[in-house]
């Protein structure tokens, strides 16, 4: 498996520069001039390289003819939660973008604790830049801003996706349920509460509005917990349905 790096800067083949960061992350991995890898800019497009030369400096790669990534999904997946906690947020956004979520969006809910402001943002797509390599995604997960559970139900209209949200049911034995069809021609776009849940009043929006409650079984979950739940839910829903599509 080639080594791969991260660049902000768009890809075409011929010489590439890269900077002092990922420089480093090269001299870490023990890449010696003359070695292949791959450099990807977060576009769903992988590029393989030769390394020319390495200084203290940054990195010269010749770069070839770049290749579509075959790992992303066909419909858009977008994950919408509050933030939990400490390191739990990094973990977080590590396995949506293990999974394949293609955008995650903050949300401020009536109990939400955890605001970002734009420099935690920041730092946070770092980490959805080093679980991209780890998994071999070419496209980054975006990150959007904060927002609050009434700018993203007028954001995501059910004309145009396909919209779940997280649900605890009043009834105890109610299990686990989920709409069981999905179109591959819309994003999917999925609603995860706090962890002391979704109040009345926003359960009632985001159904008026015309989101699907999924139920999340019997027992309390946190954030993370239920937003892996959910995104591999979908993800498994939506690549057996394009399966079926190309076999059928």
């Amino acid at each position: 498996m080639a080594h791969r790096f991260h660049t902000e800067v768009p890809l075409a083949p011929g010489l590439v520069s890269l900077g002092k960061e990922e420089t480093q992350h090269i001299v870490v991995s023990r890449v010696k001039p003359g070695e292949q890898v791959v450099i990807f800019a977060g576009d769903g497009i992988d590029y393989p390289a030769t390394i020319l030369d390495i200084s203290r400096h940054g990195c010269t790669l010749q770069v070839g003819k770049g290749i579509p990534s075959q790992l992303e999904l066909k419909t858009k997946l977008v994950i919408c939660a509050p933030l939990p906690k400490g390191d739990r947020e990094q973990f977080l956004l590590e396995k949506l973008t293990e999974i394949g979520a293609t955008r995650f969006v903050p949300l401020k809910t009536a109990r939400s604790v955890i605001h970002p402001e734009p420099k935690r943002l920041d730092r946070l797509r770092r980490h959805v830049v080093e679980a991209s390599k780890q998994c071999e995604r070419s496209q980054l997960m975006e990150i959007a801003n904060l927002q609050t559970l009434d700018e993203l139900v007028a954001g995501y209209r059910s004309e145009a996706n396909t919209l779940w949200f997280g649900h605890v049911p009043e009834v105890a034995d109610s299990g686990w349920s989920l709409p069981g069809s999905i179109g591959l021609n819309r994003a999917l776009v999925i609603v995860v509460g706090p962890e002391g849940g979704l109040d009345l009043s926003e359960i009632h929006s985001l159904q008026g509005a015309g989101w699907h409650p999924c139920a999340l079984g019997r027992r309390k979950l946190r954030i993370e917990t239920a937003a892996i739940l959910l995104a591999a839910n979908a993800v498994r829903l939506l690549e057996n349905t394009t399966k079926h599509l190309l076999n059928a």
